[in-house]
Order: structure tokens, then sequence, then C-alpha cells
């Protein structure tokens, strides 16, 4: 009996370090610093049922790459190309501290260095969006479920955090929901769709990211109808073939702040109110997510009520087919 009881108090004793080591961060170093996560009233230590990743991958291979980029000389001090190089022709500021101009938010493409930009390192400052979180955040569960904080100011334009996650087709998206549909209890995903037009309008680029089972802090940022404090950009690196989706301050973020994005258009039946449709419908990519990050049942079958509290809420959460 005595060591069976010290087995279970040897146990006992690692899953709480286990825990306490996800809860300091749960990225697990993956990110330029800590992301802990805190659920002071609720009974749920840490988030559990996914894989942390600070990057996309592929449910299947690995990411292709091909093309071309600059072929500024890389300049060791400062991590940058030239001043002048037209892969960071979207930023302004100093290295590190770079921020969207004020002409990115058209809603078009931002492009940066990569890896066909010849003499150029991991670190240059024009791979904004490439680059480690070093912003100040940390997840928290509330009444609405898991959410996500900033710790620190976060000035307008800034990059706050890729959406990271699986990508998949939409054959295998449909697949994925239909499982999540079937499955018994209260469900949830973290699939986003987000569509790149071409300048002509007359075709697209489907990007599906399913951050359900492997993704990144991204994953817990929640709706919001107000359209949020952060707006996605699809960002092409030079000598990928595949963009990714990033996400910057639409406005100045104060300490404290829950991080939100608008999902997409409201589910049918919902009023449009005129500033939200056009937060949905006035840029160059529309979002086409069903996803529910707050763990309640699914809105694929039915609509679901909206929890994100601003005054511009318009009642049911975005839901629309893959």
């Amino acid at each position: 009996m005595a060591a069976a009881a010290q087995v279970c108090k040897t146990l006992r004793v690692t899953v709480q370090a286990l825990i306490a080591k996800v809860r300091s961060d749960v990225s697990g170093g993956a990110e330029g610093m800590p992301i802990p996560c805190t659920s002071p009233r609720f009974g749920c230590p840490v988030p559990s049922g996914y894989t942390y990743t600070a990057c996309n991958v592929l449910a299947s291979g690995d990411l292709p790459s091909q093309g071309s980029g600059c072929s500024c000389r890389e300049q060791a001090l400062l991590h940058a190309c030239r001043d002048d190089c037209p892969c960071g022709a979207a930023y302004e500021g100093p290295s590190r501290q770079r921020r969207l101009k004020e002409g990115a938010w058209d809603g078009g493409p931002i492009f940066e260095c990569g890896q066909a930009c010849k003499g150029c390192v991991r670190r240059c400052a024009n791979r904004v969006s490439q680059q480690p979180i070093d912003m100040a955040m940390q997840i928290e569960k509330s009444d609405k479920g898991w959410g996500a904080r900033a710790c620190a100011h976060i000035h307008r334009g800034q990059f706050v955090a890729q959406y990271a996650g699986e990508l998949i087709t939409s054959t295998e998206a449909t697949s994925r929901l239909v499982a999540i549909d079937a499955a018994p209890g209260p469900t949830c995903h973290a699939l986003l769709a987000v569509r790149e037009y071409l300048p002509s309008r007359q075709a697209s680029l489907r990007l599906t990211i399913d951050a359900t089972r492997v993704g990144n802090i991204a994953r817990f940022f929640n709706h919001s109808c107000d359209g949020g404090n952060l707006e996605l950009f699809v960002v092409r690196a030079h000598g990928a073939l595949i963009p990714h989706v990033a996400l910057f301050a639409r406005r100045d973020i104060s300490p404290g702040e829950e991080l939100t994005f608008a999902y997409g258009a409201p589910c049918a039946g919902a009023a449009f109110g005129s500033e939200a449709k056009e937060l949905v419908q006035g840029s160059s990519h529309e979002l086409t997510s069903s996803s529910s990050k707050t763990c309640m049942p699914m809105a694929s079958k039915a609509p679901q009520a909206c929890l994100c509290g601003s005054v511009a809420c318009l009642g049911f959460m975005p839901n629309e087919a893959v």
C-alpha cells in the first residue's frame, strides 16, 4: 500500500509540474516570448486537445516553394535588406518595430522577403509576419470559453500573430465538419477559410486553415461583430507558393483588452448593419469561416448565438458553407 501511495504521489507531482509548465507558456518555447494562460474561475487549468505550432503545416507532405525575390545584401547589424527593398513596401518604421503603412490597409495582399530572396536571412526585418511572436499576450478562460488578451500596448499596424494551423483542402474541411457535427455533446472547431481575389475578381485562391488540432495562439482569438481590434491579411513571402494569413492591430490596443477579429459574415437570417457589411465585403479577401472558438454547439446546422458583447453584435455567429 505504501508503494502504491508513493506512486500516486509521484504521478500527481509530475502532472502538476506539467500543468504548471504549460500554464507558463502554452507555446512550449516556440515563440519569441512565453504565452501564459489563466483560468481563475474555472476548473480547466489549461487548454487541451491540440498541438501548438508557430506556422502552418500541411496535413500531409511539405510546403512547396519556388519563385524569386529580392537580391539585397544583408545588413548584418540591422537584420534588414536595403531601405528601398521592394519586399518591405507595406511596412514602415525601424527594424523589429515595423508597422503597416496606412496605404497597406486597402485589403490587398502583403509581400515580404522570403526564402527566394538572395542574401536575406530569416531575421530580416522585411519578414515581419514570419518572426516568432514577441507581443506580450496571455490566454484566459471566461464565460465565453478560452480567449486571448493583450498584456502590453499594441500600436495600430503592428503584427500580432499568424493564423497558423493545418493547410487542408475544401473537401477535407467538409469531411472534418461533418465529423464534428456527428460528435456527441458540445463541440467546437477553429477552421478558417480565406479567399484571395485576383485584381479582376473573376478568380480567387482559397486558403483553408484548420487550427482545431494543430494551431497557435490565434485559435483563441474570438469573434467580434464590430470587426474586432485585429485585421486579417493574406501575406506572400517570396519563394513560398502558398501564402499565409497574419493578424495586425486595426487600432491601438491597451493592455488587458481581449484580442478579437471578425470571422466573417453573420449567418443567414441575422440583420446586417451597414458598418459590419462594409467590414466583411469591402476588402479583397473574404472570410468564409464557420469557426466556433467559444466551445459551444456547432452552428453549421442551426444559427449559433454570438457572445461577443459588442454594441454592434448581430446576434449570430458567422456560419457559411465550406
